[in-house]
């Protein structure tokens, strides 16, 4: 059945005994046998009636149809918006974490803890960004003088100063000081004997600090007190051997951190140390030679 136009209870009765369909009435009562006027106006009205529910059946079918198809419509809007709102408050989350990430923070503090009595001088960036990426570095940069360095450049360099570097195959800014080398760095082999004490002592602190494992630090710590009272000291420029020594051993040993052959610094290998001797006891003898030789050429020139 074709879509019902308009509803069927609302339909006016037909008045099938007025003079609109006397015409009709006079066709049934002359093709029908024995049928009075007022029959075939009943017959009209039985058969408006039979197809009235046929049209109100479908009626009812067509607006449960719509409605239902309104229901369907009504809920994929309101599935829709869900979606759409949920998609917003995600996108909104993830801005909130992200400007949550970039928001600079601060640390918590221990309510019961006060300043030390002892405030470590700060070594320059430079040498702390080393050993915080467990690099070998000179220990001048942690003597009294290499901390007063450090804070005299601080306050000649510019804050706002950066520089470009590579951290984890990106490109990034950092302060110029982070990663800028001081040009009055002594090497570990030229330092005096209080230099490397002084200088060894805040390193490990600093080491300590930065998050350096604690087998490592031991290990660093023991070979440095076994440098203080090895009886090498006793000897002529024994001091000036165990600096040298120690320079060229913490060296190696970073080297060989970094190629995963790591050793134990600790344990003194004497045939290094009687390597590093010889050779300086050699240069020592090679030097005073060069000298008697010069005053030699001197003294016969001048008496010539």
């Amino acid at each position: 059945m074709p879509p019902v136009a308009q509803d069927p209870n609302l339909e006016p009765l037909p008045d099938f005994n007025g003079p609109a369909y006397q015409a009709i009435r006079n066709l049934i009562v002359a093709q029908a046998l024995n049928v009075t006027p007022e029959q075939a106006a009943e017959q009209l009205l039985a058969a408006y009636n039979a197809n009235k529910q046929a049209r109100i059946a479908a009626w009812d079918d067509q607006v449960r149809q719509e409605q239902e198809a309104e229901a369907q419509r009504v809920q994929q809007l309101r599935v829709e918006e869900e979606a759409r709102q949920a998609e917003e408050e995600r996108l909104a989350e993830a801005e909130r974490k992200e400007l949550e990430k970039k928001k600079p923070k601060i640390n918590d503090f221990d309510e019961n803890r006060m300043a030390d009595s002892v405030i470590a001088p700060q070594p320059s960036p430079f040498a702390l960004n080393k050993l915080k990426s467990f690099e070998y570095v000179e220990l001048l940069y942690f003597t009294p003088e290499g901390c007063a360095t450090a804070a005299e450049e601080n306050r000649t360099t510019a804050e706002e100063a950066f520089g470009l570097t590579k951290l984890d195959g990106f490109v990034a800014l950092k302060p110029v000081a982070s990663f800028r080398a001081s040009k009055n760095v002594i090497k570990d082999k030229d330092l005096s004997w209080r230099q490397m004490t002084m200088g060894k002592n805040s390193m490990l602190y600093h080491m300590s600090k930065l998050g350096w494992p604690e087998k490592h630090i031991n290990a660093l710590a023991h070979f440095f007190f076994t440098l203080e009272d090895h009886p090498m000291r006793m000897r002529p420029d024994g001091d000036r051997i165990l600096i040298v020594f120690q320079a060229t051993v913490r060296l190696e040993w970073h080297d060989a951190l970094d190629c995963n052959e790591g050793f134990n610094i600790a344990r003194i290998n004497l045939d290094t140390l009687r390597t590093v001797a010889d050779e300086f006891y050699d240069d020592k003898r090679a030097n005073g030679l060069s000298e008697v030789s010069l005053l030699h050429f001197f003294t016969s020139w001048y008496i010539s």
